[in-house]
């Protein structure tokens, strides 16, 4: 029995011998919504035409960034 996995866009194909399956592939991000930090999944970002998508190995949040979402900005809030 042989099977391989294909990455289409946001999607995720397997095949086999016997079987063949599409899933929707999810990521974990941090999303500021009502001036809260939240941490959760969400459905890849789907490129437009001209753009691509890079898949990340590691992030990191400084804190003056988790700072400043409390306090008022020049250019409005950041929400």
């Amino acid at each position: 029995m042989w099977a391989g996995v294909l990455s289409l866009g946001n999607t995720l194909t397997t095949w086999g011998a016997l079987f063949t399956t599409r899933m929707v592939m999810r990521m974990r991000a941090v999303v500021l919504r009502d001036g809260q930090l939240h941490v959760g999944e969400t459905a890849d970002p789907v490129p437009g035409q001209g753009e691509t998508v890079l898949r990340t190995l590691s992030t990191a949040i400084c804190a003056s960034d988790v700072h400043v979402t409390g306090h008022p900005h020049p250019n409005g809030d950041i929400s």
